[in-house]
């Protein structure tokens, strides 16, 4: 049992209390925002939700909050700012609460829906590459339990470091129907890898929808979990007893840090 009895409370919440009000959290339109917090609360114990730097880089939601009592950590993506992409403020503050979470054996809850991360001149002046490293930093050398939730959009290397798949050794790594994961976002992969095939066809615009049409065919949940690490693609209104049940047989520190030495080098 994870932690024994230590920290844990009785709550009043069924573990395998079904929301309803998850069965669809997220628009059709993969364009249109949403609130991740509220889907949150509604996974995890009732009243239980405590944001942690709730006004600074709104792009990422971290909390504490409980599950069947237990304390755990979450990392979650927050479309409703900057679309939920990862920039540098964003990383720092994520790779805080990551280190406090492994400091207090906590364990790692990641809701992903990310569009990748920040690129251009702005991400220059705040030296993103650099300071986004702490990020999977923090998640490399942490050893509690780690879990992820793919709601919507997974691209790239913001993917990863969102604990996506199994680059980190995930404990546990779910799908919902709404999920859509790929090496990069349909509209760079269109304008970037498929540029010149629809540009010197002699229709390009249908060239250029025939194109998307067959990429969104093949960013199915269960294409995802053919190659991605994905344990398995469930109900929305199941995650609360899934990541229960996960968490129910989790040992304390499941994880190595790596090997021995006096101690772990930072990026920055």
């Amino acid at each position: 049992m994870l932690g024994g009895s230590v920290g844990v409370v009785a709550v009043d919440d069924p573990v395998d209390r079904r929301e309803e009000n998850l069965a669809d959290p997220v628009p059709d339109n993969p364009r249109r925002a949403y609130d991740m917090r509220k889907a949150l609360q509604l996974i995890f114990d009732r009243d239980s939700l405590f944001e942690t730097k709730p006004t600074h880089a709104r792009n990422m939601t971290t909390a504490f909050a409980r599950l069947e009592g237990r304390p755990v950590a979450i990392i979650a993506n927050n479309p409703m700012f900057l679309a939920g992409m990862l920039d540098a403020k964003a990383a720092e503050k994520a790779a805080r609460d990551i280190a406090i979470a492994d400091a207090y054996a906590l364990p790692l809850f990641y809701f992903i829906d990310m569009p990748g991360i920040f690129v251009g001149s702005g991400a220059e002046k705040t030296t993103l590459g650099l300071r986004s490293a702490k990020m999977p930093y923090e998640l490399g050398v942490a050893t509690v339990p780690r879990y992820s939730v793919m709601v919507r959009k997974g691209y790239g290397a913001g993917y990863y470091a969102m604990n996506g798949g199994r680059g980190f050794k995930a404990d546990g790594t779910w799908v919902w129907p709404t999920s859509e994961l790929c090496a990069m976002s349909i509209e760079t992969a269109l304008n970037v890898a498929y540029a010149r095939d629809w540009q010197n066809a002699p229709d390009p615009v249908a060239r250029k929808a025939e194109l998307e049409a067959d990429i969104r065919r093949n960013l199915t949940p269960l294409r995802a979990a053919e190659h991605f690490g994905i344990d398995d693609v469930i109900d929305p209104r199941a995650t609360r007893g899934v990541l229960a049940d996960a968490l129910r047989h989790a040992p304390l520190r499941p994880h190595d840090a790596g090997p021995p030495k006096k101690r772990a080098i930072s990026p920055i």
